[in-house]
């Protein structure tokens, strides 16, 4: 596929190319977007070059948040003694991704908007048995979803519903949407500002339409509050099956759970509030025993179809156990 390159210097002159051409793409890192394009997953004419536009990239400070630029690197984020202080979690969900080179390359904003990850989807135009032998799935234009006909539910959804069940596929955006922070997303004519947690539509996707750019993610800040992120991936460089967050506030008294956010990813198309566990721990002391007994309730409804759901169910409350009790540490002080 041939494109163009463009490099403007303002987000006006980048606003101006996404409007003028039709096919044209906002290009930071690039680590998503070049692989669309060789998998012929996405159209385009035009590559719109943001890291000439100055002051994309910061992570800042400003007193009752903290201010990330859509141009910081995960590596950046991983690194900061900001964000590691404050927001384990979101350092943590940052060093999760792929390997280190890939992270000094790969931005906030990149990695919140990356497309879904479904081997029918990702390699059916690259892999010559998937391509000759299955018809296009719904998001090329087809009229089928293979993970639905064949399972494999270890790498999809095991809950909502949607016509294609490839998950969230970023780290970054479970633990921001259990951390309450605003994605900010700009056009020519104005901004808006989107909770974390409603940023994707339900079929994975992030919902920004092609003439807007996230411009900002906001932290807001939160007093005696402790946080963590876990996941497991099958090996380096893959993508999440299952992951959790835990964001966690002490009550006045600082001995009992005040407030909890938890959120999984690999399990929807959105990422997922465990909101079923909250409230049994409330109020009260946390322990290994309680927090164990409270995490079995996590998708008892989901029916148990395959051996990939009961593992996907099993792994998913045993994370969800592993960063409440991390949480927990972490906002009575501990690491």
């Amino acid at each position: 596929m041939n494109f163009e390159y463009l490099k403007p210097t303002t987000l006006e002159e980048a606003f101006q190319a996404l409007k003028q051409y039709e096919h044209a793409k906002p290009y930071a890192g690039g680590t998503d977007l070049l692989w669309q394009i060789r998998g012929e997953a996405v159209e385009v004419e035009y590559l719109v070059d943001l890291k000439a536009i100055p002051g994309m990239g910061y992570i800042r400070d400003t007193g009752d948040r903290v201010e990330i630029g859509p141009l910081a690197t995960l590596r950046e984020i991983e690194n900061s003694s900001l964000l590691q202080k404050e927001f384990p979690a979101l350092t943590e969900a940052a060093r999760t991704v792929a390997s280190q080179k890939l992270r000094n390359k790969a931005t906030l904003a990149g990695n919140l908007c990356q497309r879904v990850k479904c081997p029918y989807f990702n390699q059916s135009h690259i892999n010559l048995y998937m391509r000759e032998s299955l018809a296009p799935c719904f998001k090329r234009k087809g009229k089928v979803c293979h993970a639905v006909v064949y399972g494999d539910d270890v790498l999809h959804t095991i809950t909502g519903k949607s016509y294609c069940k490839a998950p969230v596929p970023s780290d970054t955006a479970i633990a921001l949407s259990a951390l309450g922070a605003v994605i900010e997303v700009s056009t020519e004519n104005g901004v808006r500002e989107v909770p974390a947690h409603s940023f994707y539509r339900g079929d994975g996707e992030a919902n920004i339409k092609p003439n807007e750019i996230v411009t900002k993610i906001v932290l807001p800040r939160k007093a005696g509050h402790g946080s963590a992120f876990r996941c497991y991936k099958p090996g380096p460089g893959c993508f999440a099956v299952v992951s959790a967050v835990a964001v966690l506030t002490l009550d006045e008294d600082g001995k009992t759970c005040g407030g909890l956010e938890l959120c999984l990813g690999g399990v929807a198309q959105k990422p997922y509030p465990a909101a079923e566990l909250v409230e049994p721990l409330l109020h009260r002391k946390l322990t290994g025993e309680g927090i164990s007994q409270v995490t079995q309730a996590l998708f008892q409804d989901v029916e148990i179809t395959n051996d990939d759901v009961l593992f996907k169910v099993a792994k998913a409350r045993a994370l969800c156990r592993e960063a409440l009790m991390q949480a927990w540490s972490r906002a009575q002080g501990g690491k």
